[in-house]
């Protein structure tokens, strides 16, 4: 049996390395490094495992496989531990390729990975957005039968189903953990990380119920949920709609103490009350967020507006507006557009059209909804003008008009009674080849029966009405002939719709 000899040199720097690993001083130790060489003491794999553990600490992964390649170049055989402490590195930064070469290296040379090594390769994996390869690297260590997976590798299975919305695999593999009061268990116990991971997994699947029940689960073994588990439980009731439970979820979040909501759970519940039409709630909630001085971002006040605009609360709404701008948070195309939105439930045109004109000057083109919220407040205050005009600006600025959009502005012909224009919008939908339905026919046909028009309008009507397969309708028929007695050929419409800006 050959004996190990060490030179005192040799474990000086070695140690001297160590502890300036536990102190995270990964510079320090590099630099001992290479004052072994220029000392001519030879190092070996203790001294370079420790620097390298040192690099993977102050999150280096590239000088961590710097050391390792000159461990080669020195003939310095690299152990389990070398191997692990690198790829422990490159997880951090999500480095998957890299990893499944180093352990594919690994088998080359004889090296046989520890759980440890599986672990890291698939959290780089899993952080690397390649949570398939992560699940079939945890296969892979399944199938050893003479090695245990740690808890860091059953950990990161079931975040990497988290990350493909596998939640019924990761409750599979959530299961086959051991309870937290079971410590003698072949596996290992369940902990804060699986927990939490699974409830992503929850999220991710819109699993609402099931994130609740392992919430439960946890308080039952004694463990504390995380903020991470209480916001994404909190996200997944927000996106099913179950704006109560998401409101009791952040109640408890703050009575068990800890870190305390953060702004992503509290924008969370205010888009779920701003859906649910709770506006009050949502408005509170903003309220809430600024008195515990969490930064109001734009998805809350986003989620606020469009609160206010589901319940018809157009004045709250652009007061958010204003509160956004003075809070020095960026209003942007969704905050006009559900602000433009409210405005035209509200029948409030004038301040529709502000909010575009605002909107450009804020370096924000206005897009189709947002041109068709105003439209339609324009169409119920009867401006017709104004909806005629605004659809101009839309090709003008490139924006597609939709059938929303058209129907709108036929309602606010058919309103006015401008017949001419409420046809030649008709023909412009089927030149845009869009739907023409129900409404902005009958709208049409409205116009025409409010005036005494030309009767070159019926023949139109009754070939748009057979070109779009809505004849059946005899009535639509008789109304667009009945409505057209006489022919006048100074309300003819002269076949180019191009209007100037309206007066205020």
């Amino acid at each position: 049996m050959h004996l190990l000899v060490l030179h005192p040199e040799v474990v000086t720097f070695s140690s001297a390395i160590s502890a300036c690993e536990k102190g995270q001083q990964w510079e320090r130790a590099l630099l001992l490094l290479r004052a072994m060489r220029e000392q001519v003491v030879q190092p070996n794999a203790i001294s370079y495992n420790a620097a390298i553990s040192a690099c993977e600490k102050g999150r280096h992964w590239q000088w961590s496989l710097h050391l390792l390649t000159e461990m080669d170049k020195f003939s310095i055989s690299p152990t389990v531990v070398t191997y692990s402490t690198v790829l422990s590195a490159c997880r951090h930064d999500g480095r998957w390729e890299l990893s499944l070469e180093l352990l594919s290296r690994m088998r080359r040379l004889g090296v046989a990975p520890n759980s440890f090594t599986y672990s890291a390769v698939m959290a780089a994996c899993e952080r690397g957005e390649q949570w398939e390869q992560a699940l079939t690297i945890w296969e892979e260590l399944r199938k050893i039968g003479t090695m245990r997976a740690d808890v860091v590798a059953y950990g990161s299975a079931i975040s990497a189903c988290a990350s493909g919305g596998k939640w019924q695999q990761a409750l599979l593999i959530l299961a086959e953990m051991a309870p937290r009061a079971d410590s003698g268990g072949a596996a290992p116990q369940r902990d804060i990380v699986a927990y939490t991971s699974a409830i992503r997994a929850c999220e991710r699947a819109g699993r609402w119920d099931v994130a609740l029940d392992l919430l439960e689960a946890m308080k039952a073994e004694r463990l504390r949920p995380s903020k991470v588990a209480y916001t994404a439980a909190i996200s997944v009731c927000a996106a099913a709609q179950q704006w109560e439970r998401s409101l009791l979820l952040l109640q408890e979040m703050e009575a068990v103490g800890g870190p305390g909501p953060d702004e992503v759970a509290c924008s969370a519940c205010i888009s779920c009350c701003g859906r649910a039409g709770r506006w009050p709630w949502a408005l509170q909630l903003l309220e809430e967020m600024e008195r515990k001085k969490l930064e109001s971002n734009v998805i809350a006040f986003n989620a606020a507006i469009s609160g206010c605009e589901v319940c018809s609360q157009w004045q709250r709404g652009l007061a958010l507006l204003r509160d956004m701008i003075e809070a020095s948070v960026q209003p942007d195309i969704v905050s006009y557009s559900a602000a433009l939105s409210g405005c035209e439930k509200g029948k409030q045109w004038e301040k529709a059209l502000s909010l575009l004109v605002e909107m450009r000057e804020q370096g924000l083109p206005p897009e189709t909804i947002a041109f068709s919220a105003a439209i339609s407040a324009c169409e119920g205050a009867r401006r017709w003008d104004f909806a005629i005009w605004l659809l101009e600006e839309m090709v003008l600025d490139s924006v597609a008009p939709n059938s929303v959009t058209y129907t709108a502005a036929i309602g606010s012909c058919a309103r006015a009674a401008q017949w001419t224009w409420a046809i030649l919008l008709l023909d412009e939908m089927s030149w845009r080849q869009l739907e023409v339905g129900a409404v902005p026919l009958s709208s049409a046909i409205a116009a025409c029966e409010a005036t005494a028009p030309s009767a070159t309008a019926a023949p139109q009507l009754l070939a748009k009405l057979s070109a779009d397969g809505l004849m059946a309708s005899k009535c639509w028929a008789a109304a667009a002939t009945d409505a057209l007695p006489s022919h006048d050929a100074s309300n003819d419409a002269s076949g180019c719709w191009t209007l100037t800006p309206p007066q205020l």
